[in-house]
């Protein structure tokens, strides 16, 4: 019969008895100075599962989040959109301030913002999930064609 060498978890102590007094065992013998000087490894612990959430649910989070932050924040990089007030303005060299800038790309973003979740009511009333170019140019029409041109 082959000999099994046991680990440290694997051993079962007995409980002493109070009438019996026996010396503590000695302390075992490292092999090499590498061993001695190493630290003990850990216990093998099992890998925790990977929490799973439900389809969309990390969607939805962000969009939350999203939302809460878009009275604060602007989408928009603001370079960009300094670029394209001027190239809508033409050669005319006028200057924008900062506040009116950041004003224009509020009010910009919110009408964008609104438009789009109009359109996703109309998306939702035809019982899809996909938002397409047909719904965008269903709301332009509803509103008088005034967004698209």
């Amino acid at each position: 019969m082959a000999r099994i060498k046991q680990t440290v978890s694997a051993r079962v102590e007995e409980p002493k008895s109070k009438k019996t007094a026996e010396a503590p065992p000695a302390p075992e013998k490292p092999k090499s100075k590498k061993a001695a000087s190493a630290p003990p490894a850990p216990a093998p612990e099992e890998p925790k599962k990977k929490r799973r959430a439900r389809p969309g649910k990390k969607a939805a989070r962000e969009v939350r989040v999203l939302g809460e932050s878009a009275d604060t924040t602007l989408v928009l990089p603001c370079a960009p959109f300094k670029r394209w007030v001027r190239s809508v303005m033409g050669e005319k060299t006028f200057k924008i301030s900062k506040g009116a800038a950041t004003a224009m790309q509020a009010l910009l973003e919110k009408s964008e913002r609104d438009f789009i979740a109009r359109a996703w009511l109309v998306t939702q009333e035809c019982k899809r999930h996909t938002l397409m170019g047909s719904d965008l140019l269903c709301v332009e029409r509803m509103d008088g064609g005034s967004n698209l041109s």
